[in-house]
Parts: C-alpha cells; structure tokens; sequence
C-alpha cells in the first residue's frame, strides 16, 4: 500500500498501482459516491464492505448520524480516527472474521441492512475480499433464521421461561467436575458408541442431549445430565417414555419446554442472555 497526498491535500492510497482514492480528491469521491448509493431511501443499518482510509465512513456518519455503521475492510488500512466513526469495524483477520461478524450484526440489524461495496478495495485485493463477502452471506443467512426461529417460536419462549420460573423453586448451581464429561447426541454412532461409555461408566460423567436418551436407555445406560434447549414437543416425548425415569437431572434455558412434572427433575438453568431471562433469574435470586 502506498499512501500519499492527493492535490486537494487529503492522503490518498495506491495497492500495486491500483488506486484506493481519486489522487484529485478523494473526500469529494467519497460524497458523491455516498449521494448516488443513497438517492431516497434511508437505512436502518449500513454495511460499508471496504473502507478505503475511512474518507467513506465520515461521509455516511455525515449523512446518517443514527444509522447503524458496520465497517469490514479486507485491506484493514483505515485510520484509528475513522474506525472510531463505526459502530462495529471488522479488519483483516480471517481467523476472527466469522466470530466478529456475527458480534457485529445483530438479528435486528438485518431488517433494515443496506450493503455498500467500495470496489476499488475490492479490485484490489480479491483474494482477501472473497472471504469477507462469502462470511457476509454466511452471517446474514444466521440471523435471518434466528429471526424466523424467534418468530415462530417467540410467544413459546415466553411462556415457556415463566413455565420454567415456577417449577424451578431452586435451581442448582453445578459443582467442579472431577472426571472426565462424555457428551452423548443421537446420530448413528451412538450405537457403537454405547460399548464404550458401559465398558467406562464409572470413570466419566455423561451428559446427554433429550434426542439421545432413547438409544441410552435401549442399553440400561443412565445419563448424569440430560441437556435440552428444544422450545417444543420433543423434550417430553424423549423423557417420559418408559425407561426415562432416571434421568432427573436437566441442564436447559429457562426458553426451553420444562420436562415433566412426574420425573422430579433437579434443574440447572444456563443462561442464554436474553432480557426475559435475566430479569427473571435476578427477580427469583436464581442463578444460571
């Protein structure tokens, strides 16, 4: 990257002779880019896909002080001062890029979610701009199944949580392990899998998923822990067939279906941060 001074005397850059900025002005290119990308509509959020040396992140805080602003730069060299402007900036480290992603975008942003290319940034550097838009899809695909889950399933979560409020007079608060945790899901494997878990028993601690709790009991096998998340039908129809009885001890979201009254379970709430979770636990002295 070569940076230098534009004849308006702002800095301008060049990546192997490809230039990032107007070498005349590049504080006028970015308003007029900016004013042409946005004629009429007024985004909720915008994210900004190469950012140049931020001249385009001043101009649309200029023009949308109350927008939501996530910056992703493949090329990762904009200022400390024009990250700042940014409400989320995501650089150039692939290892971080999806994590950072989803932090950035949050399942209300994608509603009103306007994407803006700068292509010199783009052109210039493909092989590191591939990655970002690929992970770019990847994140606003998972949020707008988050938000279809939610929606479906969102007066549930509700009731559910209450539900969970009540019959969870106390919830505990699980102690150190000292043995080795087995995690068991329902899948194909489980069936050789089970060898080995009887053949082990008594030197680890099974935690098992609701789906796998069938083929465990098929086997004798009972679970230590039994874990659940699902908001429907399926956590009861996993656990009050015959030969559930044991397991009593239930790790779950206050979101989920709470198990069967008949089974006595001891719960163990774990948190998923949610407004409605939080407020309860803390109104109920609960702790997940």
């Amino acid at each position: 990257v070569e940076v230098f001074r534009a004849t308006s005397g702002d800095l301008t850059a060049s990546v192997v002779g490809t230039l990032l900025h107007s070498r005349y002005d590049p504080r006028k290119e970015a308003r007029r880019f900016v004013d042409r990308s946005f004629t009429s509509t007024r985004p909720a959020t915008i994210v900004l896909l190469g950012t140049g040396l931020g001249y385009l992140l001043c101009e649309l805080r200029d023009k949308f002080p109350l927008c939501r602003l996530i910056a992703l730069s493949p090329l990762d060299v904009c200022t400390d001062e024009y990250k700042g402007i940014a409400d989320a900036y995501v650089g150039s480290n692939p290892d971080e890029l999806s994590h950072q992603l989803m932090q950035a975008i949050r399942p209300q942003d994608v509603g009103g979610l306007e994407l803006l290319e700068w292509a010199p940034e783009l052109k210039a550097v493909p092989e590191r701009s591939e990655p970002f838009k690929h992970a770019l899809r990847a994140a606003v695909s998972d949020r707008n199944a988050d938000i279809a889950t939610t929606g479906f399933f969102g007066q549930r979560y509700i009731r559910n949580s209450f539900r969970t409020a009540l019959f969870a007079e106390a919830a505990f608060s699980p102690s150190p392990r000292s043995r080795a945790v087995c995690i068991a899901a329902s899948g194909p494997s489980i069936a050789e899998a089970t060898q080995w878990i009887i053949a082990n028993r008594n030197r680890l601690e099974l935690w098992a998923l609701s789906s796998a709790t069938p083929a465990l009991a098929e086997r004798g096998i009972d679970p230590d822990m039994v874990v659940h998340q699902d908001a429907g039908f399926y956590p009861y129809h996993h656990l009050t067939t015959p030969a559930r009885g044991a397991c009593t001890n239930v790790l779950m979201p206050m979101t989920a279906l709470p198990p069967p009254r008949e089974l006595q379970s001891t719960l163990t709430l774990f948190s998923q941060s949610t407004p409605i979770e939080d407020d309860l636990c803390a109104s109920l002295g609960i702790g997940a």
